[in-house]
């Protein structure tokens, strides 16, 4: 169900900044491209560094609405890329 949403990518291994505040720490946003349940795997577009994402252990989903139209573009980054300029 996530497939296609943005997400946060987060980590619980930070520490917390307060006894009071005990949310796991937000790296960035991500797009997630597909989901591979057998393998295991999400496959995400973001713009977190590798070093930083071999930290994440938590997906926040994500209540933001991409327009239908970006669905309908062909499969590549430059046309994404393209179609979100336009909006």
């Amino acid at each position: 169900f996530l497939a296609g949403t943005i997400v946060g990518i987060g980590s619980s291994s930070s520490v917390p900044l307060s006894t009071e505040c005990s949310s796991p720490w937000c790296m960035g946003l991500g797009f997630v491209k597909a989901i591979d349940i057998p393998g295991d795997c999400i496959h995400l577009i973001t713009p977190v560094p590798h070093q930083l994402l071999e930290n994440v252990d938590i997906i926040f989903p994500s209540c933001i609405a991409l327009p239908d139209g970006l669905f309908q573009v062909p499969n590549t980054v430059d046309d994404i890329t393209a179609r979100l300029r336009d909006l």
